[in-house]
């Protein structure tokens, strides 16, 4: 065979190995968004991983707050939980939550000789994904052997959470109160106070939209699946790394406690003499708890302790980015250490 000949018969083969190729990696995307959408996990792998998170926070994902059966829409709050048992399922996970009017059920019993504690946040605290005996809440509950109200509604921030308590029955018999504070929260806090009527009119277009068929997901998705497969390099973050400049450190670690700060000294009347503790998440723990967050804050007779509760990755689920069961356990171990 002449140098010419083989030159033109590698070529050839090339281009058949390189379409072949791309059919592959083509079926292997769309066959990823089938199987998500019909909720069967992919090995764990970071690329296929990376491919499945991208179907399913683009439109494969169940929204519990936009579940008929568990909110009532409308009010100050824009929705709340809705009294009595619903079905939250997900990829990862099938749940039924129980809520009453004091929040977020559990089975577990407590000592009514004992001061009670209420819990505060978003769908971290409320326990997205985890059982009624399984969430941080519960568990703390069970170490401590007082009530705990878990008065968590998912997507809530600081200012709603508080709202929320304010109007508890129990609120002023309450000793202490927890916040489990989300780095989603900044946003929210940082347009304090929020417009509700404009909060209510968002929240009834998304809840429009997502209750519309969810058509063209895996097409919608399809190039974004596909640049899992290839190794993300963040040049901002290794430029620092090199410089010596750790990329986790910016101005909005400053803006999390600060921001949250000045919305608690808004609501002193309702938290002063009470105990307050102030933990920090991150879906998928994404971001590390920012280095100036622990530490004391005290304003007249408002008292506040900002925790870091220990979280890593292996305490989040793996598509889903919530807690899991060993992450809501991690937590209730970590304050009950701390609760006096």
């Amino acid at each position: 065979m002449s140098l010419t000949k083989f030159y033109v018969k590698f070529f050839e083969i090339s281009i058949i190995s390189l379409v072949l190729l791309i059919l592959l990696t083509i079926l292997l995307s769309i066959s990823i968004g089938l199987l998500t959408k019909n909720g069967i996990r992919v090995p764990q792998v970071a690329p296929l991983v990376g491919m499945q998170r991208t179907y399913y926070f683009g439109g494969f994902r169940n929204i519990w707050q936009y579940q008929s059966e568990c909110v009532e829409v409308g009010g100050a709050m824009i929705y709340q939980s809705k009294t009595g048992v619903c079905n939250f399922d997900n990829i990862e996970f099938n749940t039924q939550l129980t809520f009453g009017g004091d929040g977020r059920k559990n089975n577990f019993e407590f000592d009514q000789s004992l001061p009670t504690i209420a819990v505060l946040g978003d769908s971290h605290a409320m326990g997205w994904g985890v059982g009624d005996d399984e969430k941080f809440s519960a568990q703390l509950q069970r170490i401590t052997g007082r009530r705990v109200f878990n008065l968590g509604v998912s997507s809530y921030a600081t200012e709603r959470e508080i709202d929320r308590f304010s109007t508890f029955d129990e609120s002023h018999n309450i000793d202490t109160v927890i916040i489990q504070y989300c780095d989603s929260d900044l946003n929210a806090n940082l347009s304090y106070p929020i417009n509700r009527s404009v909060g209510l009119k968002l929240f009834q277009e998304a809840l429009k939209s997502y209750s519309s068929p969810q058509v063209n997901v895996i097409s919608r998705n399809f190039y974004s699946a596909l640049k899992q497969l290839v190794p993300q390099y963040h040049l901002k973050d290794l430029s620092k790394a090199l410089i010596g400049q750790n990329s986790a450190t910016n101005h909005a670690d400053l803006d999390h406690r600060k921001k949250i700060e000045s919305i608690l000294i808004q609501y002193e009347a309702v938290l002063r003499d009470k105990n307050v503790i102030v933990f920090f998440t991150s879906a998928h723990n994404r971001n590390p708890t920012p280095q100036n967050w622990t530490g004391s804050f005290i304003h007249h007779r408002l008292n506040v302790s900002f925790v870091s509760t220990g979280l890593e990755d292996d305490y989040f689920y793996v598509i889903d980015d919530h807690l899991n069961e060993y992450g809501h356990a991690q937590v209730a171990n970590k304050l009950s250490a701390l609760i006096k």
